[in-house]
């Protein structure tokens, strides 16, 4: 859900607001949503250590 805010904002201001529909709108919000998915997509330290050995 987080990722669709951009795009959301976008058509709000631009349906709601009646901002014009430009390429440099269209490129900020590319990556305002590029900088969120990498930021999503970044492993988390806990997720980078060592799985533990299986009992026996």
């Amino acid at each position: 859900m987080q990722l669709v805010i951009p795009v959301l904002t976008t058509l709000g201001a631009v349906v709601l607001l009646g901002e014009p529909l430009s390429a440099r709108l269209l490129v900020a919000a590319a990556l305002v949503g590029a900088g969120m998915f990498l930021g999503r997509a970044t492993p988390s330290p806990a997720d980078l250590s060592v799985s533990p050995r299986p009992h026996r």
